[in-house]
């Protein structure tokens, strides 16, 4: 991700009134703020070539495994984190688990996503599927098929 703007802010960029923070995005050494605390600063942002990547996996993932079904795989990023949402029967996509990057491909970490508190538990280790969660794209993809039938 490139970022857009920069700032010259002189209250802490806490606020929508920071242009970085209220574009979603880190102050940096060419801001020009005083005294930043963007809580956004720090966070590994998903580069775009992982999010490609990650893309292709789900598309293969749909293409291969759910061919046969009527349902699908839909990505959402946000900040350090990627959001699998699943579309089921034409209805609009429920969602499924999230994977916190860690700047590998093969050790993300997975939270599922719990309808009984309408969020995603981090701490959450015994549901059906969980034997797929292995730090991969492809893992937690199987993860919530099991987890979420069809």
């Amino acid at each position: 991700m490139s970022k857009t703007v920069h700032c010259n802010c002189k209250s802490g960029c806490q606020t929508k009134r920071c242009v970085c923070f209220k574009n979603d995005e880190p102050c940096d050494e060419n801001c020009g703020c005083i005294n930043c605390k963007n809580p956004l600063n720090g966070i590994v942002i998903i580069p775009d070539k992982v999010k490609k990547e990650v893309i292709k996996i789900v598309d293969r993932f749909n293409n291969k495994i759910l061919s046969n079904y009527p349902c699908s795989y839909h990505t959402r990023f946000k900040h350090d984190y990627l959001y699998l949402d699943r579309e089921d029967y034409g209805n609009s996509p429920s969602p499924i688990c999230c994977l916190k990057y860690t700047g590998k491909m093969d050790k993300w970490e997975f939270e599922i996503f719990k309808y009984s508190i309408m969020g995603y538990d981090p701490y959450e280790c015994f549901f059906p599927g969980e034997e797929h969660v292995d730090g991969t794209i492809e893992g937690a993809l199987k993860a919530g098929m099991e987890a979420y039938h069809m």
